[in-house]
């Protein structure tokens, strides 16, 4: 019900986007506080998002963006699910750990676009994927089993550099979206695999590892991050 309340706020303001023109409020020594969404909502991605910060000027802000925990049905739409190449997967579900940006923001345009730099911190998360029993040979010799891999990815921190844009509605009200990843900073996946009632050699759990660990590698959304889409209200104290 919350989750649907937050959608449903962040859409009716957005209707304004495309009614109204953007204005230049002068924001310097106002506070800011906000919610909104760490994920497009498609397949059950949420993450509800709190910010609060403050504009010191109206080109530099410094502020936080925490996001809670979620329970994330990925099912078919899963890139780790599918970088194990093992076909019938059954569900996938991912749960999503806290994650929190300390952020400086400097707007250099008129336009509201700006540059985001800070730390990023982001808890343990976990993934896990069922695969339906059928005949599968994942090195040499086929088999018939069913699989269900727990991939666990550690928490961690690292120093962000991203980009953002926050459009202002009227002199209290603006939203805005970002993307703020530390760049080359991966959490480092583990993983727990169990197969029945053919079980798995140790050279076949490796290649499954394999397969998995170099695909999450190469995928940018991996990365400790901060992805936020809300609205805003600014104020004076």
């Amino acid at each position: 019900m919350i989750k649907r309340l937050i959608i449903l706020t962040i859409f009716a303001c957005s209707h304004f986007v495309v009614e109204a023109r953007e204005i230049i409020p002068n924001t310097a020594n106002t506070w800011q506080g906000g919610l909104g969404i760490g994920n497009f909502p498609i397949h059950g991605s949420f993450k509800t998002s709190l910010t609060g910060g403050y504009f010191i000027t109206d080109k530099l802000y410094v502020g936080a963006i925490y996001q809670l925990r979620d329970e994330i049905k990925k099912n078919n739409s899963s890139f780790n699910a599918k970088s194990a190449e093992l076909g019938g997967l059954v569900r996938a579900t991912y749960y999503s750990a806290p994650r929190l940006l300390i952020q400086g923001r400097y707007t250099p345009f008129k336009c509201g676009a700006y540059v985001s730099a800070g730390i990023v911190v982001n808890g343990e998360s976990q993934e896990d994927m069922s695969y339906n029993v059928q005949k599968r040979t994942i090195i040499e010799e086929p088999k018939i089993n069913g699989i269900r891999i727990e991939q666990r990815r550690s928490g961690g921190w690292g120093l962000g550099l991203g980009i953002g844009y926050q459009h202002n509605f009227s002199k209290h009200i603006s939203a805005n979206i970002e993307w703020t990843p530390a760049w080359f900073q991966h959490p480092k996946p583990s993983y727990k695999i169990i197969a029945s009632p053919a079980n798995l050699t140790n050279a076949e759990m490796e290649e499954i590892i394999s397969r998995m660990d170099d695909a999450f590698k190469r995928r940018l959304t991996n990365m400790y991050q901060v992805i936020h889409i809300g609205i805003a209200y600014r104020f004076k104290i």
